[in-house]
This record gives structure tokens, sequence and C-alpha cells, in this order.
């Protein structure tokens, strides 16, 4: 470019001129030996190149992942105190923290579970629990085996305080209380290291048995206990002694913070709460919380839900109302 005619030239042209030229004179500069400052061009090139590309891979994954950023925000919004009639969790802040961190940890989970992730912030209504309960059913079954052990593991270590609580808070001994448990069926959380510690404490244990329209029946299971396949294939104490529960574990297929539960749509445990009120503990996997799970009629919230991450139960002012 001729240094002496720009003088008489517009600023704007010459720049235009100097940038069209820039290309040729970064080559004149290699060759003339400015290999340092070649280099150095070519390097911050490269970390703009990188830095772009890093951007448009993150912002490309966060949008197929767009189920997992909005759980986060729902976890993220999630009060550090709730109201007094609710009390959703002991330290519903720190729940909301592991609720958090464990969905960013399923980024590589298959999509079944992480579709039910927008459950956590959804209203569902009971002409909505049949599809709700397939998605639930759906996800519990892709849970890897590992991952589903270690759940189980934190579930049983959230769950014995709880109990022992119910316990005390009914006054029924320690000594010896019939405990109403399940035998774990369709992903269900799997209790059977809690149910041996039990035993080995001296707490006798009993098996539901579904009949038609009625509430459950319970009998005495331990161990040892010779079983045979009842209804659905789920198995039963032989011979089948009956008792009547202190406590009841509760599986649930899906649960919101009030302890509204959602099963199987049989009314089973519906039935049985209702003909006697024994204290009811439910057990869940934590994506089954549903942001609000509208009630029905014949729904009895139970006394406590527990999952591998929080614990849900009615506020002491509740209790003592």
């Amino acid at each position: 470019m001729d240094l002496a005619a720009c003088a008489c030239r517009p600023d704007a042209e010459v720049e235009a001129e100097a940038e069209a030229d820039a290309p040729r004179r970064g080559f004149a500069c290699l060759a003339a030996g400015g290999f340092v400052e070649a280099l150095l061009a070519g390097l911050v090139a490269g970390l703009v190149s990188c830095l772009v590309g890093g951007l448009v891979s993150y912002f490309g994954s966060c949008f197929e992942l767009g189920e997992l950023g909005e759980l986060a925000a729902c976890a993220e919004s999630m009060p550090a105190k709730a109201p007094a009639q609710i009390a959703p969790t002991i330290q519903s802040k720190r729940a909301a923290t592991r609720f958090r961190d464990n969905m960013a940890r399923q980024r590589g989970r298959s999509e079944t579970v992480m579709a039910v992730g927008n459950l956590a912030c959804s209203r569902v209504a009971p002409c909505e629990r049949a599809e709700v309960r397939q998605q639930l059913l759906a996800a519990r079954n892709a849970l890897p085996a590992s991952e589903r052990a270690a759940a189980n593991a934190a579930l049983t270590e959230q769950l014995d305080p709880i109990i022992a609580q119910a316990l005390e808070q009914q006054s029924i001994p320690r000594s010896e209380p019939i405990v109403g448990v399940y035998w774990s069926v369709r992903g269900e959380p799997d209790l059977s290291v809690w149910y041996a510690q039990a035993w080995v404490r001296g707490w006798r244990l009993a098996l539901p048995r579904t009949v038609a329209n009625q509430a459950l029946e319970f009998g005495l299971w331990q161990p040892s206990s010779r079983l045979v396949n009842g209804p659905w294939q789920i198995p039963l104490p032989d011979p089948f002694i009956a008792v009547e529960p202190d406590l009841l574990i509760v599986p649930c297929l899906g649960f919101d913070a009030r302890r509204w539960r959602l099963g199987y749509g049989g009314g089973f445990y519906d039935r049985t709460l209702a003909a006697r009120r024994t204290p009811a503990i439910g057990v869940a996997r934590a994506f089954g919380q549903i942001g609000e799970l509208v009630p029905e009629a014949h729904d009895i919230a139970l006394d406590a839900i527990v999952t591998e991450y929080a614990v849900f139960k009615a506020s002491t002012a509740q209790d003592e109302g």
C-alpha cells in the first residue's frame, strides 16, 4: 500500500484497504522472519476458535438437557422453609440441594428416567394418574442396578430413625413391635437389609395379603419362613398367621410434599388405612416426587415419606393439633 497516497484519502477508505491487505502482510512478515509475531497471531486465533466452539457445545448440551435445567431451577426455587402445615423435609433446602445434585448426575442416564424430572414441578390431577404411573414405572425399571443398590442403602439409613420416632410417638413398645412390611416387586425400594436388622433386634415383621375390595391382611414373616406365591406372584408366608401391625411401611410409586401417595391404583392401602388408623411410613424413589398430587376423596395422607435424599413429614404443630 502506498503510504504517501494515503495522506490525501479518507480515513475509512484507508482502513478498508489496510484490512484487506492484512493477510498478505502477515504472510510477508512470516517470510521475512517474523515467526514469533505470526505464531502469536495463530495462537490467539486458535484460542478464539476453541472458545467459540466450547460455547456452542455447551449451549447445545443445555438445549438437549432442557428438562434437567428446568428441574434444577425448580429445585433451586424450593423455599428454605416450607409452610408449617406442610413441612416437607427435615431441612428442605438441604434436600433441594441433594435433589438438584442427584439430577445433575443423571446426565448420562436414559431419557426414560430424565422424562419424569418435570413431575417435580407438575400438578397431577386424578385423570392424569394413569399416565404418570406408566412414566414412573418405566423410570423405575430403567434405573441401573448399581444406582438402585445405592438408593436402597441410602433409603435404609434414612428410614431407621423415622420408624423409631413413629413408634415413640404412638407409645408402641420398641422391644418387639409388629411392623407391616412388603416384598419388593416392580423396582420398588428393596428394604431387605433393614428387615434383617429389625428381625435381629427382635422386632416382628408381617407381609401383606390382598383380598378383593377389602383391606390388606398381614401375616407373620421371618427370614426362615416358607414362602408361596400369592396374587400377582407376590410371596406370602406359609402358614399365614394373621396379625395386626403396630406400624406399616408402604411402598409409593409417586408422592408429593404433603405426603399424598400415588400407588398402583388398586386401592388396597387406602382401604387398609381407612379400616385401621395404623401409623404409616411411605418409601419411594426420589424421582417419584410430584409437585402437587391432587388427592381423591378416598386418599389418606401418610405420616411420613422417606426417599434416599429426604424425609417428608407433618409439622410438629400439625401433629400436636
